[in-house]
């Protein structure tokens, strides 16, 4: 029905265009790609574009399929590549996809959960490994032989105090449809501010070699403070390189109900102990209240 057609033209066109940019036109008989005031026509494009438009074409056709891909990023540039994996991690919500790569790019819009390694081992064989944590990545990375210094050309790398504040910037990020992954901000904890002055002033060494922009996130508490003019004093970050927290602990951030019910589910208080703790999260020393309940 030309309903249907309609329909399926105009997924294809907003799936193309969100992957290669441009605009599709369609004249006479003919598909048309526009580009900076150019246009081309599609059957004059590359093997690398042109295996591509045939793959976007049956996605937006088809949906509660299961589509199986064998290193989609062959003959692509990583800029494209970068578009294709992220519009194929939003494909997913309409059919199921595998894919094999050789790719880190691909394998940056990817959770752990989604990644497996097939490895061929001589004593043993062919072997599948689900890839679970982050040290399992680890695995991958001897695959396809990377170093150590590949893995520090994030574009860009924000430092902060603790694990509970990687936690919780990456989790406001998602809500906040902020992609940290696929634009390859790295986020370190300085693992407590007693160690933060050594941590930063050694990964500042290896992040200047590689030209990678980085920033400072401290606490809010009057420790903090003291140490951000220490850290300006001594040349390690500028002005602009640095901030304390508006207020003491990256806790006091927390939706107050969701945090309960967060602790409450792993600890199973008690009466008392519950009022305990609804005192401590709307404490301004929510962290170390906690820790002392």
């Amino acid at each position: 029905p030309d309903g249907q057609k309609q329909e399926i033209w105009f997924n294809f066109k907003e799936n193309f265009e969100s992957v290669f940019g441009g605009i599709l036109i369609r004249v006479d008989n003919e598909i048309q790609y526009e580009l900076n005031q150019r246009r081309y026509s599609l059957s004059s494009v590359g093997g690398g574009h042109a295996s591509w438009f045939r793959l976007l074409w049956q996605i937006s056709q088809n949906k509660d399929k299961i589509l199986l891909l064998e290193e989609p990023e062959s003959h692509m540039h990583s800029r494209l590549a970068k578009s294709v994996g992220l519009f194929l991690h939003e494909a997913v919500k309409n059919n199921q996809i595998f894919f094999t790569t050789h790719s880190t790019v691909f394998l940056d819009q990817c959770s752990y959960n989604e990644i497996w390694l097939v490895k061929y081992l001589e004593a043993d064989g062919t072997k599948v490994q689900r890839i679970e944590n982050f040290e399992n990545l680890r695995d991958i990375a001897l695959m396809l032989g990377i170093t150590p210094s590949d893995i520090l050309q994030s574009n860009n790398i924000l430092f902060i105090e603790g694990q509970s504040d990687k936690t919780y910037i990456q989790a406001a990020a998602r809500l906040m449809d902020i992609k940290l992954f696929p634009t390859r901000v790295g986020v370190l904890p300085f693992e407590g501010i007693g160690k933060g002055r050594f941590h930063l002033e050694v990964f500042r060494e290896a992040v200047t070699v590689a030209g990678t922009p980085f920033f400072v996130l401290l606490d809010g508490d009057v420790d903090a403070k003291k140490k951000k003019v220490e850290l300006l004093k001594e040349g390690l970050v500028t002005k602009d390189q640095i901030l304390n927290l508006n207020r003491r602990d990256i806790e006091n951030f927390y939706p107050e109900n969701l945090f309960f019910e967060a602790l409450n589910e792993l600890y199973h208080f008690n009466e008392q102990e519950s009022d305990l703790i609804r005192d401590a999260i709307s404490s301004d020393t929510c962290a170390k209240q906690i820790d002392n309940v």
